[in-house]
């Protein structure tokens, strides 16, 4: 370089750091070009980024000279932006985008009133290489729109959605977070990985019926949900909504996602989560309705059946399990197993009648039969020899010949006060006796 040049830049500039890097960097042109790019930064007052652009040298390799000269145009008609200047050396885009994109992307800086996460987007690398320049443009345009709202930001240079994602299917993922004012789970699910491989449409209808949901956080595992993301858009929003009519109760999400209950037929299984809020969420109607031996020995409708039926037997432990019972379900027919589940509430649930409702042995003799001998048990007030007899086999027959009838006086002679008398002679009313003597059998008082 001339020594008369290098006087002129001495001259025209003040800060001696950038007369230096000016001096240095135009080294490499040839003296017709230095004066050219003089000239134009003469024009621009020596700004000092202008200066610093027209000595880059990722400019310098990428641009002919007179594209260098409009890039230097570009930044003085950007008020020699900071955010404009870097859009203009950015290597990315000095790569990917032409001198003229690269212009029109400065300008819509400029239109956005040179937005730090503008010049972000317009520089982000993976944005560049996923979107042409006027894609590019388009979503700065939809960012501004929004009010530079970060969550739109972040929407728009996710690389999940910028693989997954045309500009269009880009946009109306934009809207709708838009629409949704930004919630942070609708986020979430608009840059969801597995989501984001739905066909567009069945994307934007889970994320409203999440919206219908009201936002709500429980809902929010159920619109991911794998399992479900393999069923079809109806079955899985029914699934939705029914967890809503659920009021999102933990219990109904485990029934709604039951790998077991989803091999059902859709309106079946929402019949289980509906029968389930009847029975007010109950914990032991849960494990009847996911229980596998249920699900394949009765029908929907008797499945239900159980569930209500635990509901009037307030729902017990016990006759939850009679209600599971692997014998039974396979052996009686639905009215008998729901008889057998009263019959334990009649008992007062009882635990050790339980024991002789569900034993294998007596689950073989007829249902009359079963209760029969559950029913003296009962009036026999549990007694423990009673059960061994009953669970050794004794027959009706021989238990009534053994235990129950005893001639009335001695029956008599067990009374202790005029109370337990009077209550006696009611219990033999209650046996359709109306005329005794000493010698009748009878049953005897029962406390």
């Amino acid at each position: 370089m001339k020594i008369d040049t290098m006087c002129l830049i001495a001259d025209k500039i003040n800060n001696v750091e950038t007369a230096k890097s000016l001096i240095k960097g135009l080294e490499i042109f040839k003296e017709n070009e230095i004066n050219s790019l003089l000239d134009e930064l003469e024009k621009c007052e020596y700004n000092e980024l202008a200066c610093d652009l027209a000595v880059t040298e990722t400019v310098i390799v990428n641009r002919t000279l007179k594209e260098h000269i409009k890039l230097i145009w570009a930044l003085k008609d950007c008020d020699y932006n900071l955010y404009a200047y870097l859009i203009a050396t950015n290597k990315h885009v000095l790569n990917k985008r032409t001198t003229d994109e690269q212009i029109a992307l400065m300008k819509v800086l400029k239109e956005c009133n040179y937005n730090e996460y503008v010049c972000e987007i317009a520089v982000r690398d993976s944005v560049l290489n996923k979107r042409t320049n006027e894609e590019q443009i388009t979503l700065i345009r939809a960012f501004k729109e929004c009010e530079y709202n970060m969550a739109i930001f972040r929407i728009i240079v996710d690389m999940d959605v910028l693989n997954n994602r045309t500009l269009k299917e880009h946009l109306k993922l934009i809207k709708i977070l838009k629409e949704c004012d930004y919630n942070s789970l609708v986020y979430n699910l608009a840059t969801d990985p597995n989501l984001l491989k739905l066909p567009i449409e069945k994307h934007l209808k889970l994320i409203q019926a999440f919206e219908d949901c009201n936002y709500n956080i429980k809902a929010y595992p159920l619109v991911v949900n794998v399992n479900l993301l393999k069923l079809s858009i109806e079955k899985h929003l029914k699934l939705i909504y029914a967890l809503k009519d659920c009021e999102y109760e933990k219990l109904a999400y485990d029934l709604a996602v039951n790998p077991d209950l989803l091999k059902l037929d859709i309106e079946e299984h929402l019949k289980l989560m509906q029968a389930f809020k009847e029975c007010e969420y109950n914990k032991f109607a849960y494990y009847i309705a996911i229980d596998k031996n249920v699900l394949t020995d009765k029908t929907i409708d008797e499945h239900i059946a159980l569930m209500k039926a635990l509901k009037d037997c307030d729902y017990n432990y016990f006759v939850s399990l009679i209600a599971i019972n692997k014998n039974i379900l396979t052996n009686k027919t639905i009215d008998e197993h729901i008889t057998l589940m009263k019959a334990l509430k009649d008992c007062d649930y009882n635990t050790s009648a339980y024991e002789l409702i569900i034993d294998h042995n007596l689950l073989k003799l007829g249902i009359q039969e079963h209760l029969k001998l559950i029913k003296i048990f009962k009036e026999f007030e549990y007694d423990k020899c009673i059960f061994n007899e009953i669970k050794s086999g004794c027959t009706i027959e021989k238990l009534e010949n053994k235990y129950k009838k005893i001639p009335f006086d001695k029956g008599l002679d067990g009374i202790k006060n005029i109370d337990e008398m009077k209550e006696y002679f009611n219990q033999l009313k209650e046996d359709n006796l109306d005329d005794v003597n000493s010698k009748t059998l009878v049953y005897k008082y029962k406390k």
